[in-house]
């Protein structure tokens, strides 16, 4: 609580010396502003609290946005080289929001299929950076956490481009 004193300025400057919190109002007659040790424990708490809920309210998100999903099937031939087939192709806005988890800060991110969420994953390892067809990913290892399956997730630097790859499926989002 801050006390706020009128004196005189005779008064004022023999009660605090060189004190700066001394001001002089229109009338040459000064304020006093008297913070004790318990105001100022007070601010610091609750600025720390302000803060730390603030925090955890506007936590850091980022957002990317597709709108066509190519998903393919894995599998290997008679030679025993990998081929892709093509299974279905969809057209529709595909939304990866990705954040930190709040009780342990680990990286992770939610799908939402047309505006619905589908899906909670979970980073478990980040597998480096890798080059597929001419184009440079950033490599992670994922956990679904409604599936129970691990998957690797693979993106562009510049984002637009998203791969995942789980179980004989190949799905790649872009724009």
């Amino acid at each position: 609580m801050v006390r706020l004193y009128r004196c005189s300025y005779e008064s004022c400057a023999q009660y605090l010396g060189s004190y700066p919190g001394v001001e002089r109002n229109d009338d040459a007659t000064p304020y006093f502003f008297y913070y004790s040790k318990y105001d100022k424990m007070k601010r610091l708490i609750l600025s720390t609290l302000l803060s730390g809920i603030s925090m955890c309210l506007f936590a850091q998100s980022q957002t990317y946005t597709y709108y066509k999903k190519k998903e393919t099937l894995l599998y290997r031939d008679q030679a025993g080289d990998m081929k892709q087939y093509p299974n279905s192709s969809s057209v529709g806005k595909y939304e990866f929001v990705f954040e930190n988890n709040i009780q342990d800060g680990k990286p992770l991110f939610t799908l939402y299929n047309n505006g619905i969420e589908d899906q909670w994953y979970s980073e478990m390892k980040n597998l480096g950076n890798q080059e597929k067809g001419g184009e440079i990913f950033h490599t992670f290892l994922y956990f679904a956490t409604t599936s129970r399956i691990q998957l690797a997730v693979m993106y562009t630097l510049s984002r637009s481009k998203m791969v995942m790859i789980y179980e004989d499926k190949f799905v790649e989002y872009s724009n």
